[in-house]
């Protein structure tokens, strides 16, 4: 799915990572990294296939098992893509864009964040 993914091949790769969604849900490791790197691109291939709604709900979910967990690499990348996929989609931001404003105000650096393309593409996975 992530060779999939960074060679632009989106449609095949979101079969692909929605297998895997399947997989790790069924097994029950919804709270895992991997689980994270499966949201991340599955919200990537729904993006870059026009799909924002389906984007914005595998960002949603990923905030609400990350708010759980208070810090991880792919935070700014899930909040920024959530910030413009519900400006996208009409969706209320608020939240999230405080949850960013906050990050900022304790140091991340917001601006040198990769996106979640990025983290995807840069993650080596087995």
């Amino acid at each position: 799915a992530q060779r999939l993914t960074c060679t632009g091949m989106y449609r095949e790769a979101l079969a692909t990572w929605a297998n895997a969604y399947w997989l790790q849900d069924q097994l029950e490791v919804c709270s895992s990294g991997r689980f994270l790197l499966t949201l991340a691109g599955l919200a990537v291939c729904h993006q870059e296939l026009d799909q924002l709604s389906e984007a914005h709900g595998c960002c949603e979910q990923a905030l609400q098992l990350l708010e759980a967990q208070g810090s991880h690499p792919l935070l700014g990348p899930f909040l920024q893509a959530h910030v413009h996929l519900a400006w996208k989609v009409g969706k209320d931001k608020w939240h999230s864009k405080a949850w960013l404003q906050d990050l900022g105000e304790a140091g991340l650096p917001l601006q040198q964040q990769p996106s979640l393309k990025e983290c995807l593409i840069k993650e080596p996975l087995e």
